[in-house]
């Protein structure tokens, strides 16, 4: 079965969320254990890919509010 181009977008959409929501349960998971254990070594890295996925988060929902509901802005 050949997939259309269409699909092939959605199917690409729903790979990148689908991959930012795994790094954001891990960073939760992470978070959780350093609240209430203290026993998590945090990188460097971790921390600045945190603060990427969610400075990316956030100007997307924006985007998303300023195009679908400018009046809550």
């Amino acid at each position: 079965m050949k997939s259309n181009p269409l699909e092939v977008r959605y199917q690409l959409a729903y790979a990148a969320a689908h991959y930012l929501a795994l790094a954001l349960d891990r960073a939760h998971r992470k978070r959780n254990e350093l609240e209430y254990t203290g026993a998590v070594d945090v990188t460097e890295a971790e921390t600045g890919s945190l603060i990427v996925a969610a400075r990316a988060l956030h100007k997307s929902v924006l985007d998303w509010i300023k195009s679908h509901r400018p009046e809550l802005i």
